[in-house]
């Protein structure tokens, strides 16, 4: 009964917020406009991240305020500096460097990464010191990173987020980590909420809200302390190797696009239009259609992730299958981009 109340109430916290804050969005200069790059009808509010992250912050208060209120004031300046780079267009280094400090606020509190498991066949990877911070910082800056490079069509960053979301919840059922649930629960409720107002449906031809560089940053730091949270909570019951798979297909995706930027000489950080929705949906696919295909993709990625927690499947193969399926899309990635040109 508790955890319907984190749900309904983080849903219903932010439907009201869209509701508030949509119509005062072009005051402050939070909207999308179309452009070369960003190919939807009309100006749309960017206001999406800051709706979840208000209905977020009853379950993060009752959770981490009293011991850890510093990781809600971390996910509130990660949630802002998506509001200015929003507003203002902040360069890729800034928010680097920014995201980076987020870190060493988290190293500092002691949320971090201590245990990669036996990635490569060779026993327990531990992490300690620079190691533990690197890794780390590796990790929250991807993810994030990853959530804001899978945002490019109505309703797929909020999907898959979801089901993200559920199977973090799934996990944390299983592992009995009452301390992380209420999150999960909290934060399945707010993306439900939100996607009632970014989903296509046969109410709505196109979203009346964009999640924006503030939700994607907010809820990829969100998801990421959840997971450490879980990994510490779980006392060793839940691979560190099955998160990969729960976020699989945004990190796929992020992994394959640095990949062929990388080997075509480009710059990472460089923006394009050769993500996996952007590929689906030159092949013919509607972007309703490419969501429905992503979709169901992350939910079997999730699905593999969960049972190699519950059925304790090999570390090292996980692993190792994460990269492979990277190297494959990176493939399919390069020969699109050649037979374009």
């Amino acid at each position: 009964m508790v955890y319907v109340m984190f749900f309904s109430g983080a849903l219903l916290a932010t439907v009201v917020s869209i509701y508030l804050l949509a119509p005062l969005a072009g005051r402050v200069g939070l909207i999308d406009r179309p452009c070369q790059r960003k190919q939807h009808d009309g100006e749309i509010p960017l206001v999406g991240g800051v709706c979840i992250f208000l209905a977020m912050l009853p379950a993060m208060f009752m959770q981490w305020g009293e011991a850890n209120g510093g990781l809600v004031a971390v996910a509130f300046a990660l949630m802002v500096l998506g509001a200015v780079d929003d507003r203002f267009h902040l360069s890729a280094r800034v928010r680097l460097v920014l995201q980076l400090a987020a870190v060493m606020a988290l190293f500092w509190m002691d949320v971090s990464l201590h245990d990669l498991g036996d990635l490569f066949g060779f026993g327990r990877v531990e992490l300690h010191g620079l190691q533990d911070f690197l890794i780390t910082a590796i990790v929250v800056v991807g993810v994030v990173n990853a959530v804001n490079m899978i945002d490019g069509v109505d309703g797929l960053a909020g999907t898959l987020m979801a089901v993200a979301a559920t199977a973090l919840c799934a996990l944390s059922l299983w592992a009995g980590c009452d301390e992380v649930i209420p999150i999960t629960v909290a934060l399945l409720g707010a993306l439900v909420g939100f996607l009632l107002f970014n989903l296509r449906h046969s109410f709505r031809d196109r979203a009346a809200i964009f999640l924006g560089d503030s939700g994607s940053m907010f809820i990829g730091f969100l998801l990421v302390i959840v997971m450490m949270r879980l990994l510490d909570y779980s006392e060793g019951r839940v691979k560190p190797v099955s998160m990969i798979w729960v976020l699989a297909v945004p990190l796929i995706d992020m992994g394959a696009v640095i990949v062929r930027r990388l080997t075509s000489g480009l710059s990472p950080m460089a923006a394009d239009r050769n993500h996996l929705h952007h590929i689906l949906m030159r092949h013919g696919l509607s972007p309703s259609q490419v969501v429905g295909v992503l979709f169901g993709a992350a939910i079997v990625f999730a699905a593999i992730g969960v049972m190699a927690t519950i059925y304790q499947w090999s570390d090292w193969l996980l692993f190792w299958g994460y990269w492979l399926c990277v190297g494959l899309v990176a493939f399919v990635f390069r020969a699109q981009a050649e037979a374009a040109h």
